[in-house]
């Protein structure tokens, strides 16, 4: 779902705010789905005590800090031009 966004991001006709908005939407939806998972890892943790619940909610959360947007980031993911990196 994240690629298919991205793909829509870049191929955009419009200015940068506007594929900016659509890619943080798209980060969004990214995100939800690496969240889900590792809140049901933890209540499965608090409810059998199972440390393998507990590890992979941890591996989950890791994965989701290194998710994060920075600005380099945002660029290369979506092909930016000179003048579009200026405007951001």
């Amino acid at each position: 779902l994240f690629k298919s966004k991205l793909l829509q991001a870049r191929e955009m006709q419009t200015g940068v705010k506007e594929k900016f908005s659509f890619y943080r939407s798209a980060c969004i939806l990214q995100w939800t789905l690496i969240e889900g998972p590792s809140l049901f890892a933890v209540i499965c943790f608090f409810l059998t005590g199972n440390y393998a619940f507990l590890a992979l909610a941890v591996v989950l959360m890791l994965f989701f800090a290194m998710m994060a947007p920075s600005r380099l980031k945002i660029i290369f993911q979506l092909q930016l031009s000179e003048e579009e990196i200026a405007q951001l």
